[in-house]
């Protein structure tokens, strides 16, 4: 059962592997779709760019910091990202301008946001969401 209130983290349950070693090129929220790329010969995250593209990397919030799900990730901090396995929820980030009902299955929209699509889909959304913020989504 979904509670009516924010969970306040993003990793929601289910299996991940966490990976905390490489630094953000951009500002990052937690909940974003997140990607590794290569600038110059560093690896770095940022937003997942590819619209429709496989993804199954999160941005994750930082309570040891003492960071939560509000707190950005500015430029060259390390990101403590989560790479879901499938079943595992996260607190997620919707487009804007999507009205996604519970059960719907989701892609990425090329901003590190979800969708709705049937395309490419990499999860299903646990609940519904009208306009750009946060959702609870399950990985497939």
């Amino acid at each position: 059962m979904i509670t009516r209130l924010n969970p306040n983290t993003i990793h929601l349950g289910g299996e991940k592997v966490l990976v905390n070693d490489l630094a953000t090129s951009e500002v990052l929220l937690p909940g974003l779709l997140i990607e590794t790329f290569l600038t110059g010969t560093v690896h770095r995250y940022r937003r997942h760019a590819t619209a429709g593209g496989t993804c199954k990397t999160v941005a994750l919030d930082q309570p040891v910091a003492n960071k939560g799900v509000d707190d950005f990730y500015s430029v060259n901090d390390l990101v403590e990202a989560g790479v879901m396995a499938p079943g595992a929820t996260v607190w997620g980030m919707v487009a804007s301008g999507q009205n996604i009902v519970a059960g719907a299955k989701l892609e990425s929209n090329g901003d590190g946001t979800f969708k709705a699509g049937t395309t490419n889909p990499i999860a299903i959304a646990c609940e519904s969401k009208n306009g750009f913020g946060r959702i609870r989504v399950e990985f497939l």
